[in-house]
Order: C-alpha cells, then structure tokens, then sequence
C-alpha cells in the first residue's frame, strides 16, 4: 500500500503548491521570497518534499515473534520513513512553527554559484 499512499502525497505537495486560493503555499510563506506565489512544482520537488516528510516508525510488525524494532532512517525496512507531510508542509492557522522556504526550478550555468544564507533563530531547534 505504500504506492498508492505515496502518490496520493505527491498529489497533495502538487496541489499545496499550485493552489492560488490563498489556503496552502501562497497563502503560508513569507512575501519576501521570491517564490511567495503559487506555481506547478517540478517532479524534484515533489520527491524532495516526500523525502524530507519521513517520520521514523517504530516496529515492523512480523506477527509476533517476527517483529523487528526500526532503527533510525534510512534503512532498507522503511526507506525514509512514513510520510507525514504535516511536519514539512506548514499551513496558515493549522501547522505553524517552522518555515519552508522553496526554490524550484533554479537555472544554475556553468562555472556559476548559488548561495543562500539561513538565519538561525535558536539552536536547540532543528533547521
């Protein structure tokens, strides 16, 4: 069932981030970066955001005797993890706390650079 659930993820990251209603991403990120708009995100994208969502699972369950206790992700008996979108995906009024900041589709030449400075706001807290 993993399939169907990721695609249904990536259905929703899609949705999130070309919405223009003012619900999801438009209406959650700060006007001050650049991408602060709704657009169609790229399939990286889409993959990066489901990547990153993986929460840890506990136990694969074997039946009883067979159960295996997880170790930390990535591994080969829970790839990244389950998909939770909620700790990535912040929502205005509903999932706050963090902020996401987005660049897709950056066109990056030959020889060129591209930097991007993040200001820590504390360092017990997780970037």
């Amino acid at each position: 069932m993993a399939s169907p659930a990721a695609a249904g993820n990536a259905a929703l990251i899609r949705q999130y981030f070309s919405d223009s209603s003012g619900r999801f991403w438009s209406g959650s990120c700060k006007p001050a970066y650049r991408s602060c708009r709704s657009f169609n995100p790229t399939g990286y994208l889409i993959k990066a955001v489901i990547i990153h969502s993986g929460v840890q699972m506990a136990l694969f369950n074997g039946g009883g005797e067979y159960d295996i206790q997880l170790k930390k992700p990535p591994d080969f008996m829970q790839g990244f993890g389950r998909i939770g979108l909620q700790t990535v995906l912040p929502l205005k009024g509903v999932i706050s706390g963090f902020d996401l900041f987005v660049a897709d589709a950056v066109n990056i030449g030959e020889n060129s650079v591209v930097g991007y400075i993040v200001d820590v706001a504390a360092e017990n807290r997780p970037l």
